[in-house]
């Protein structure tokens, strides 16, 4: 039968292709190599929550006393 046939010649060609990782990281390669990592941020996100709760405190105390 050719699906029967199709199937046989898949499973050889698995074989003889190599792996599916491979191609992968072939492809990987390839669609990253002008990739250029962005600049990491100076911002210490804690340090800025704690300023920006200091700067709108209140703001934050007005909703507080609005949703209770």
């Amino acid at each position: 039968m050719p699906l029967e046939g199709m199937y046989r010649a898949a499973r050889a060609a698995r074989i003889y292709d190599g792996p599916d990782e491979v191609h992968r990281q072939t492809v990987a390669r390839h669609a990253l190599r002008d990739y250029h990592a962005s600049e990491i941020p100076t911002d210490h996100i804690p340090t800025r929550t704690i300023a920006a709760k200091k700067k709108f405190a209140d703001v934050l105390e007005f909703l507080e006393a609005e949703s209770v």
